[in-house]
């Protein structure tokens, strides 16, 4: 399916569907973007769908397709589009884990396409619905790669936005500019509300690893898209990729350093995954817990900041391995 006024396909494609998964992997293009072209790089390849898989072979793909004109994306006649679109992405994964709910979820999120997943997780976790607030319970991991995540202030954001006008030629859009400015303090926002349930959940038995790419080189005379202190956050691991905000996403063969940088990342959360065995609310293994249990005391330096969820909003709802 496609939306009438892009043509651009929308919803979950499934990209390999291994019998013996352990883990669902879930690609989510930026604005402008594509499910499948995104992830191409200059001679066609699709790494997500023909590299990747080889080198994770218990892992179930998908990339899943939004309505990425940013012309609709940042529409004053549409304040709630960003939720509409974090909603459909909850539903869209709920119906295709009807087998296998409990298996755990990787997120990897290109540019504003990290946006729509921060923002569904907060859904999720404060969802009445069950489905739904699994999503967020079993989501244990988020490549974010070139995601705008940090303003400072309300100038911060603007002028990234700007950059996003300008790298599609809407930089002289007076509605564009005024809605991206008016959606400012609601980003900055967001961003503060995921930093919160990730605090939370590294206190729990659901922690959420992150690991945040930024692109290394600008596009020209527009320079960075999204600047490395824009991309990354203090306290989390963070990585460059030596390609431009659109090439970060493009690899041909699995020789590149980004995509040896991804997969790295993946794998190494797979293989933990297998070595607890189960990685549930209830009985699966934090690595952080388990050391602080150990070394008797607090893990300093990994953990910063006040709470704002209890431990029994993630208490409920089970993951499972496999």
């Amino acid at each position: 399916m496609s939306t009438p006024e892009t043509g651009r396909p929308v919803g979950l494609l499934e990209l390999v569907a291994p019998k013996d998964a352990i883990v669902d992997i879930v690609f989510i293009h930026g604005l402008t973007g594509h499910r499948e072209k995104t992830w191409s790089g200059r001679y066609g390849t699709d790494w997500a769908k023909t590299l990747l898989p080889k080198d994770l072979p218990n892992a179930r793909m998908f990339s899943w397709g939004y309505d990425a004109n940013i012309l609709h994306f940042f529409d004053k006649k549409a304040d709630h589009r960003l939720d509409d679109h974090s909603k459909q992405l909850c539903s869209d994964l709920a119906g295709v884990r009807s087998k296998n709910p409990e298996r755990p979820i990787l997120f990897v999120v290109h540019s504003l396409g990290g946006i729509v997943c921060e923002n569904a997780l907060i859904l999720a976790t404060t969802s009445a619905e069950n489905h739904i607030k699994q999503i967020s319970a079993c989501t244990r991991g988020i490549i974010f790669l070139g995601t705008p995540l940090r303003g400072s202030d309300k100038t911060i954001w603007v002028q990234i936005g700007h950059k996003f006008a300008e790298l599609i030629g809407q930089a002289k859009s007076k509605d564009l500019v005024s809605v991206i400015e008016k959606d400012a303090p609601r980003l900055q926002e967001l961003g503060d509300s995921f930093s919160n349930i990730l605090r939370d959940r590294a206190k729990t038995d659901q922690s959420i690893e992150v690991v945040f790419f930024y692109e290394e080189f600008g596009m020209g005379p527009l320079g960075h898209i999204v600047t490395k202190d824009s991309a990354t956050v203090a306290g989390y691991e963070a990585q460059a990729i030596p390609a431009d905000h659109v090439d970060m996403v493009r690899f041909d063969t699995n020789a590149e350093p980004g995509y040896v940088r991804i997969k790295v990342v993946l794998e190494r959360w797979i293989e933990a995954l297998k070595r607890t065995g189960k990685a549930t609310p209830v009985t699966g293994i934090n690595i952080h817990q388990e050391v602080e249990r150990m070394m008797g005391g607090t893990v300093v330096g990994y953990v910063a900041g006040s709470t704002t969820f209890t431990s029994n909003v993630y208490g409920s709802d089970k993951c499972a391995s496999g």
